[in-house]
């Protein structure tokens, strides 16, 4: 598809997908974008029953932390850390989480 702009000049049309990765790599924020990405995938993946006693989550470094109300739930969770940090990493398609702390 072409544009025609106001010096009547035809320009290819860029996807939008294309035009935010650029974006973000001019300005250094691909890490922030794929840390982002990783809580949303974690909230998904995380099994509904846990949900609730979820305070907080935050994503830095690689790590991502995740604050807890349950000490049963936090057990539970801890025996899954490997399981969701594969399926966070998979569907990223990147090796965001390299670990998941819990608190």
């Amino acid at each position: 598809m072409k544009a025609v702009n106001s010096r009547n000049r035809i320009m290819e049309a860029t996807p939008f997908s294309e035009i935010f990765q650029q974006f973000l790599h001019n300005n250094n924020r691909q890490s922030d974008y794929l840390e982002r990405c990783a809580i949303t995938v974690f909230k998904e993946k995380l099994p509904p029953m846990f949900q609730p006693y979820i305070k907080k989550i935050s994503c830095t470094n690689g790590v991502l932390f995740v604050q807890i109300s349950s000490a049963a739930c936090k057990f539970d969770l801890m025996t899954q850390r490997t399981k969701l940090m594969q399926q966070i990493n998979q569907q990223l398609g990147k090796n965001v989480v390299k670990d998941i702390l819990l608190k």
